[in-house]
């Protein structure tokens, strides 16, 4: 199993691009694998927000071996056109190491900015994006004709930005199933979270996401589960046997969450400089 961190780009802390990449150099210092943010461009209530992708590059900037990328993308919110040309970017000058988390997103974000607010058209809007994505990674000329995208004769170079492809993480809530044959049709891993995100899957609902969506992935991909939670400082040892338990059910990456509501920047830091548990 591998770890990582998995922050908001909004807040005190993480709405600071300058406190982010220090986070991100602690991060790789002290072995954790990968550090992920959210995908948001306002909140309830104001607040400081980032960007997620310009601060992921200046993360990059400073790391050479941490994974990154977004958990996760919503991506309807985006021309697919500008999604490419971001993730394409990053991976380039990441040296390959992106990981694309994609989404849905949240009602309410979508409303406030006038977009589109019904999740099923989004889904729909998705599945189009992944069509367009797929062949524009490739470097192939694009020419698309959807309901939600046009595209004519568009090639976006240099193809993959690296000979590593682009990993793409889904978002899905349990027991919803689209998602999920989604993540398995165009993905490499699956964020599952419970309907509700009043509390953690199970490992035994674990298993039943990994016995599920392995029969709807092609032969040969590698697949990632991806477990988001957070360990207490004070009781970090007891969450080993726990952990072990969903990585015997199929977790491959355990991302543990940190924000503001973790404590002051120093508490964070603290939080991130005694490593994976």
């Amino acid at each position: 199993m591998r770890y990582g961190l998995y922050a908001p780009n909004f807040g005190k802390t993480f709405g600071d691009p300058n406190k982010l990449v220090e986070l991100a150099e602690i991060a790789e210092q002290s072995d954790w694998q990968g550090f992920f943010l959210w995908d948001h461009i306002l909140t309830e209530e104001p607040t400081y927000v980032v960007d997620p992708w310009i601060a992921l590059t200046a993360m990059a900037s400073k790391t050479s071996k941490l994974m990154l990328g977004t958990s996760v993308t919503p991506s309807p919110r985006r021309d697919p056109s500008k999604l490419i040309r971001e993730t394409l970017t990053l991976q380039s000058f990441s040296g390959g190491r992106l990981i694309l988390g994609l989404g849905l997103g949240i009602d309410d974000e979508f409303r406030w900015l006038g977009h589109e607010p019904n999740i099923k058209i989004r889904a729909k809007m998705q599945e189009e994006q992944l069509e367009i994505l797929s062949s524009a990674w490739k470097g192939e000329e694009v020419n698309y004709q959807g309901d939600y995208y046009k595209i004519e004769k568009a090639q976006f170079l240099p193809e993959k930005a690296t000979k590593t492809d682009i990993p793409i993480w889904f978002g899905g809530t349990w027991p919803n199933k689209k998602p999920f044959r989604r993540a398995a049709k165009w993905g490499n891993g699956i964020i599952p979270l419970k309907v509700g995100f009043e509390e953690p899957l199970t490992p035994d609902e674990i298993q039943e996401v990994k016995d599920y969506t392995s029969q709807f992935v092609p032969k040969g991909r590698k697949f990632d589960i991806v477990k988001v939670g957070f360990t207490p400082r004070e009781k970090r040892e007891e969450q080993i046997t726990p952990l072990k338990s969903y990585e015997k059910a199929g977790i491959t990456w355990f991302l543990e969450t940190i924000g503001d509501f973790r404590g002051t920047f120093q508490d964070i830091v603290d939080i991130i400089e005694r490593g994976p548990i």
